[in-house]
Order: C-alpha cells, then structure tokens, then sequence
C-alpha cells in the first residue's frame, strides 16, 4: 500500500492510515500552509513499514508513527518553521527500527522514539535553532540502542543520562565590550548535578577581559560567588571557577579588563 496525503490552505488537517495485514506500507503526509497537522500511522501485521511526515511552515504538528508487529520501521518527520513539534515512534516487537526527527527554526521539540523488545534501534533527533530540545529514547530490552543528538545553537545544555549517570557540557562565545559593567552570560541550571565548572578563556587576539562567577536560588536574583574570585584573563589565558556555594543556577559575568576588546569563550560541564 503507498498512500499520500497533502494538504497547501490553511486548515486544520487530521490524517489517519491504517494496515492490519502483512505487507509493504508507504506513506508520505505533507502540509504546506500554516495550520494544525495531526497525524497517525498503524501498522499491525508483520512487513515494512516506511512513514515520512512533511510540515513547512508555522504551525503545530503531532505525529505518531506506530508498529506492533515484527518488521522495519522506518520513520522521518520533518518540520521546517517556527512552531511546536511533538514527535513519537512506537515500535513494541522485535526488528530494527530507524527513527529520524527534524526540526531547524525557533521552536519546542519533543520527541520521544520507544522499542520495546530486542533489536537494533537507530534514533537521530536534529535542531538547529536557539530553542528547547527535549528527546527521550526508550528500548526495554537487550540489544544495540544508537542515539545521536545534535544541536548546532547555543540553548538549553543538553542532559545525558546513561546508566542513572547524568553529565552535562555545553559551550558558548561572547565578544565582551564594556568596561564600565559586567555582561551576564549564559546561564546554567545545576540542580541536578552533584559536580560542576565553568571553564573561561581568552579567546580574543588581543585585550584582557575580568571574569567572576555569580550565583542564584530563582534565576532572577544574581550575587557573587563567595569566594570573591575575579579572574583577570590576558590574551589566551584559561581558567576554571567552581561554585564556593550550591545554589540553582550558576552563571558567568565578564567585562574589559583594558581599553582593548575581546571574545570570550565559555565551557560549562558537570556530572553527578
């Protein structure tokens, strides 16, 4: 069965397909113009089954891509503009399952990939934006699990938690340029790490730039570290501050130590 669904006015589009018996599926969900996009593929007997689901511009989409029978899965959504996208592919027997998910501008995601019994799994959750990623991928038994997440934009550092470990590492640059106050940088939630540092350096070709460490319960409400630490870098110097107190969020400020401005790099890491 190959079946093909498009939708290019703005409207509200519901899609629904359906295959209870052993054989190939193909299917190919499309929508064009800004509206809502819901759609669900089933599969229930064994044989292959290939859903790709295609949203370009804003709008919300929920997709859930299903298969309960012994076969391959593969599965790909897409979308392409700012908007909310809610992704989930379900496979509950064993076979190899190949999840991809997509998302490039400003948005929410949330994409969760399950498999339930023993066979590979390949899950790729992709975004390229400044936004909030949040991929959860499940397998409940024995076999091989590949998850790859990428994010090319600084945001919201990304968890890993393999094993009940859960680390953290994310980095950004900033070009400092004020004398007179401090720039905050971004900043980071450590409530659920046990250990943590901001690594800084002088990235810049000339210049030296002060750095501290300040600290907050709310995330509103800022003060300094207490050790009082100011760390004053000269052109490629590294240093790393760790928090003297244990609060929420943690964050870096800097200003120019000179005349001269310069770039700012970033690592902030951790683990339990």
């Amino acid at each position: 069965m190959s079946t093909k669904v498009f939708s290019e006015v703005a409207s509200t589009m519901r899609s629904q397909v359906f295959q209870s018996t052993a054989s190939d599926m193909q299917t190919q969900i499309f929508q064009t113009a800004a509206s809502n996009l819901q759609a669900n593929v089933f599969q229930t007997s064994a044989s292959n089954l290939q859903a790709r689901i295609f949203q370009s511009l804003n709008s919300l989409l929920a997709a859930n891509v299903f298969q309960t029978s012994a076969s391959n899965l593969q599965a790909r959504i897409f979308q392409s503009q700012n908007s909310l996208l809610a992704a989930n592919v379900f496979q509950t027997s064993a076979s190899n399952l190949q999840a991809r998910i997509f998302q490039s501008l400003n948005s929410l995601l949330a994409a969760n990939v399950f498999q339930t019994s023993s066979s590979n799994l390949q899950a790729r959750v992709f975004q390229s934006t400044y936004s909030e990623l949040r991929a959860q991928v499940f397998q409940t038994t024995a076999s091989l699990l590949r998850m790859t997440l990428v994010q090319s934009t600084a945001s919201t550092a990304a968890y890993v938690q393999l094993g009940g470990r859960s680390t953290v590492s994310v980095s950004s640059t900033h070009v400092v340029s004020s004398t007179a106050t401090y720039f905050a940088g971004f900043t980071q939630d450590v409530l659920q790490l046990s250990q943590f540092t901001f690594t800084v350096r002088n990235a810049g070709a000339g210049g030296s730039i002060d750095t501290k460490l300040q600290l907050s319960a709310d995330g509103t409400n800022w003060y300094d570290d207490p050790t009082g630490k100011v760390e004053t870098l000269t052109t490629g110097r590294i240093f790393t501050f760790t928090p003297g107190f244990f609060t929420k969020y943690v964050r870096i400020s800097s200003k120019k130590a000179n005349a001269a401005g310069s770039t700012l790099e970033t690592y902030a890491q951790g683990h339990v």
